[in-house]
C-alpha cells in the first residue's frame, strides 16, 4: 500500500475529481477509469469525452465517457462518425484531428427513437394515432364457391378466344 502511495499524488486525484463531478467520479471510480484525465484525446461536439490510456491492454485502451448520462442509455449514434472510427479502430487519426471529409450524401444523424413516445408506430397498427378501425369494405373475406379469375386472365385461360396466326 505504501508504494502505491508514492505515486498518487493528491492534487491531480482532486483536480479530476473536480473536473468529472460527484457521479463521474463514482463512475469512474467503478469502472476503475479514475485517475485517466490526462489520457483524454479530445471532446466532441456533443460533449462527449474520448479517452486513450496506452497502458491498459490492447483493445480496452480507447473508451467514451459519454456526456450527462450515467452509463445507463446509449447509443452508437450518439458518437460522430470520425469518433467512431477512431473508438473502433479503423483510423488511428482522433476525431478532432481526422482530416476526413463529410460525404455529400449524408444527411443529419437522428437519435434512435425505439421505447420512447416518439417512435415508429405503424399506420395500421392499433396503437397508432391515426388508426381508423378494420380495413375498409373493399376487401372482403374469401369465399372459396365464388370463382372469380383476375381481368385478363380469361383469355389466357381460354386460348380459343384468342386470335391465332396459323403459319401453316
Amino acid at each position: 500500500m505504501a508504494s502505491y502511495l508514492k505515486y498518487v499524488r493528491p492534487a491531480e486525484l482532486l483536480a479530476e475529481a473536480k473536473w468529472r463531478g460527484l457521479w463521474g467520479t463514482v463512475r469512474a471510480i467503478k469502472m476503475g477509469k479514475f485517475g485517466s484525465h490526462k489520457y483524454m484525446v479530445g471532446e466532441d461536439e456533443f460533449g462527449n469525452r474520448y479517452f486513450e490510456n496506452p497502458h491498459e491492454t490492447w483493445g480496452r485502451h480507447r473508451w467514451v465517457e459519454y456526456a450527462g448520462q450515467r452509463h445507463i442509455t446509449f447509443d452508437a449514434v450518439q458518437v460522430p462518425p470520425r469518433w467512431h472510427a477512431w473508438i473502433s479502430y479503423v483510423s488511428d487519426e482522433p476525431g478532432n484531428t481526422a482530416s476526413t471529409p463529410d460525404p455529400t450524401y449524408q444527411g443529419a444523424v437522428t437519435a434512435n427513437l425505439t421505447g420512447t413516445e416518439n417512435r415508429y408506430i405503424s399506420p395500421y397498427s392499433p396503437l397508432s394515432k391515426m388508426f381508423h378501425g378494420r380495413a375498409p369494405d373493399k376487401i372482403s373475406a374469401w369465399n372459396p364457391a365464388q370463382r372469380r379469375s383476375p381481368p385478363g386472365l380469361e383469355q389466357v385461360a381460354n386460348p380459343a378466344k384468342q386470335d391465332v396466326l396459323d403459319l401453316k
